[in-house]
């Protein structure tokens, strides 16, 4: 019994959740700046030859354009969004732009299933 009373209360090797939200925070960010300039580079490519494209090119740039604002919306906002009272880290929005977020990032998702 004792065992386990030193089990449950030894903190040095529970996680440590604040570096966890911290990392959680800031990673989509990275990954969405990546998606962002892949996006970019793609869309440009396309718009050089986009007279007598075939439909697949077409169909490629309208995705494209959803991954953009999928990766700007969802991963390089994500917590910005948030209402400044909620736990996530770095929030500085407030209720209307985390509908709004959330918002685009149905519709977008949406149009990428379809």
């Amino acid at each position: 019994r004792i065992a386990c009373v030193e089990a449950v209360t030894d903190f040095t090797t529970m996680p440590n959740w604040q570096a966890i939200g911290k990392a959680l925070a800031i990673l989509p960010k990275i990954g969405g700046s990546f998606s962002i300039v892949g996006s970019c580079l793609i869309l440009r490519d396309i718009g050089r030859k986009w007279q007598n494209v075939p439909l697949t090119t077409e169909v490629m740039a309208h995705i494209t354009v959803a991954n953009l604002f999928i990766a700007f919306w969802e991963c390089f906002l994500s917590t910005w969004m948030a209402p400044k009272d909620s736990p996530a880290f770095m929030a500085v929005g407030n209720t209307v732009t985390c509908s709004m977020q959330g918002f685009i990032s149905v519709i977008m998702s949406i149009i990428l299933e379809i």
